[in-house]
């Protein structure tokens, strides 16, 4: 006969909503650290019609029908649209973080956390007494 209580049901019936907390907490992180856009076409390298730019020729002289230079441009078309993606992300990552210091700093020039924090409960006991009060 099984018991009524089980460690195992419980812990089993705890984690259900974590995880989905989590995916749910990393899915959101993503859609922050991505934008709106999400992972949109670097349009750096595309003509109006939508193809890719590439130069075809091959400037090390004529008659040479070797794929090296066109390869070496294809991978360096790929290295700089990632690089470039990878700059624009960790560079708006940066200027969030510096506006969130600056927020607890008080480098925004509203005072630091703590005073923040004073101000805050200042003005609610103030609300709190207008209100009680009945005065403007």
């Amino acid at each position: 006969m099984e018991r009524a209580f089980s460690w195992k049901r419980l812990l089993a019936a705890m984690l259900v909503p974590f995880v989905i907390g989590a995916a749910v907490s990393g899915w959101g992180w993503s859609c922050n650290v991505f934008g709106s856009n999400g992972l949109g076409v670097n349009r750096s390298y595309t003509q109006a019609s939508g193809s890719g730019k590439t130069n075809l020729k091959d400037g090390r002289g004529k008659g040479d029908d070797s794929l090296t230079g066109l390869v070496k441009q294809l991978g360096d078309d790929i290295v700089s649209g990632i690089s470039d993606t990878v700059k624009t992300t960790v560079k708006g990552a940066v200027d969030d973080a510096l506006k969130g210091w600056n927020w607890v700093s008080g480098g925004d020039g509203k005072g630091n956390i703590f005073q923040k924090a004073g101000q805050g409960i200042k003005d609610g006991a103030t609300g709190l007494w207008k209100w009680l009060t009945g005065s403007k």
